[in-house]
């Protein structure tokens, strides 16, 4: 009850050295180094490419690297299993690059923090990102996604349900 009052109202505390604009140009620059370092077919190995900005253990990091050399020609996310959104594995995408995409959890507090922070602190730029709260099955994937306004190809989909995860995946 206390964690969830602290985070319902003191979240952008916690999180607010994120948004500070040397974050956003460092990854900028390293997501070039990278590019650069692919054409030369010399990047670095993705056990060691990890940081964490929004993520949780690191995906942030191994995130760049992977779209640096794949590219970011479709800036969609789904992300399932999201908690509030902030630390997910695709907040540091909508924030520093562009992307925009849908968040679904089961945990109604979590959807209502997520939608109050990202109503609250916005990107300028970018499309707010959705949210769902539903408890995601196989047999409800592709519906909850197109609901949301969300088809077609879809640049990450991030899967975080423990469990579940094979068997939602394996719908999609």
């Amino acid at each position: 009850m206390i964690k969830t009052f602290l985070k319902d109202r003191f979240l952008i505390t916690k999180i607010r050295n994120r948004f500070i604009p040397s974050v956003q140009i460092m990854q900028r620059q390293l997501f070039h180094t990278y590019r650069e370092m692919a054409k030369s077919g010399e990047t670095p190995p993705l056990n060691e490419a990890g940081f964490r900005v929004f993520s949780q253990f690191e995906e942030d990091g191994k995130l760049l690297l992977i779209f640096s050399v794949l590219g970011m020609k479709n800036k969609v996310f789904v992300e399932i299993g999201s908690d509030d959104g902030v630390n997910s594995n695709s907040a540091n995408l909508y924030f520093n690059f562009g992307w925009h995409g849908l968040f679904i959890d089961g945990n109604r507090r979590s959807i209502k923090r997520g939608m109050k922070f990202f109503s609250k602190y916005p990107h300028p730029w970018h499309y707010r990102p959705k949210f769902v709260c539903a408890r995601v099955t196989r047999e409800n994937i592709n519906e909850l996604i197109g609901k949301a306004g969300f088809g077609g190809e879809i640049g990450l989909l991030s899967i975080d349900i423990h469990f579940g995860t094979p068997r939602v995946l394996s719908n999609v």
